[in-house]
C-alpha cells in the first residue's frame, strides 16, 4: 500500500501507519464480505453462473485489485477524523491501539454497508473476475464511482484522485 495525502491536511502519520501496517487484513475484509455477498444472493435465485464457481472456489486473489478501494475507504475514515488534534496523537501504544480498534470497526461497517448494494459487489465481481486487465480496470473505476457517490459531495470535492479514476467508466459508457 502506497499511502498519499489525499485531501489539504491529511498528514495524520499516526492514522496512516495504522492503516498500512492494516493493509493486508483490512483488504481480506474487503473482498471476504463482498464475495460473500455475492455467494450468497446467487444461493438466494439459485444461480451458479461462471463468476459464482470462480468466487468459490477461489482462495487467492491479488491485493492490487482492490488496493484503491481500500484507499478511497481509508482516505473518507481519515477526512472524517481530521478534526482530531493531532498533537493528540503521539505513538503512544494505548492510543495506537485505540486507532487500530475503532480503523478496523470503521471498515468492518462501511464494507458491511457496501455488501448491501448491488452495483458494490456487481463492480467488486468484475474486478475480481477480470484481475489486471482492461474490464477489471473498468470494475475498479466503477466501485470509486459508488463508493465516492456514497461519500457524497463533501468527500468529492476534496479527494480528486479518487473522483478522476471514479469517471473513467463513465466515458466507456455508449451514449444514449
Amino acid at each position: 500500500m502506497y499511502v498519499f495525502d489525499e485531501f489539504e491536511g491529511d498528514d495524520n502519520k499516526v492514522l496512516k501507519d495504522i492503516q498500512h501496517d492494516l493493509y493486508s487484513n483490512s483488504v481480506s475484509i474487503i473482498y471476504s464480505k463482498l464475495k460473500d455477498s455475492y455467494l450468497k444472493s446467487c444461493d438466494i435465485v439459485s444461480v451458479k453462473n461462471d463468476a459464482y464457481h470462480f468466487l468459490y472456489s477461489n482462495k487467492f486473489f491479488d491485493h492490487r485489485i482492490l488496493q484503491d478501494v481500500h484507499d478511497l475507504i481509508a482516505a473518507y475514515y481519515r477526512l472524517c477524523k481530521s478534526n482530531i488534534n493531532l498533537s493528540l496523537l503521539t505513538d503512544d501504544k494505548i492510543t495506537i491501539e485505540f486507532f487500530k480498534n475503532d480503523w478496523n470497526n470503521f471498515l468492518i461497517y462501511e464494507v458491511d454497508k457496501m455488501s448491501r448494494c448491488p452495483d458494490v459487489v456487481q463492480a467488486f465481481v468484475i474486478v475480481v473476475t477480470n484481475p489486471n486487465n482492461d474490464t477489471g480496470m473498468l470494475g475498479e473505476s466503477m466501485l470509486a464511482y459508488h463508493l465516492i457517490d456514497r461519500y457524497g459531495t463533501w468527500f468529492a470535492n476534496v479527494c480528486k484522485r479518487f473522483v478522476r479514476k471514479s469517471t473513467s467508466w463513465l466515458n466507456s459508457l455508449p451514449n444514449p
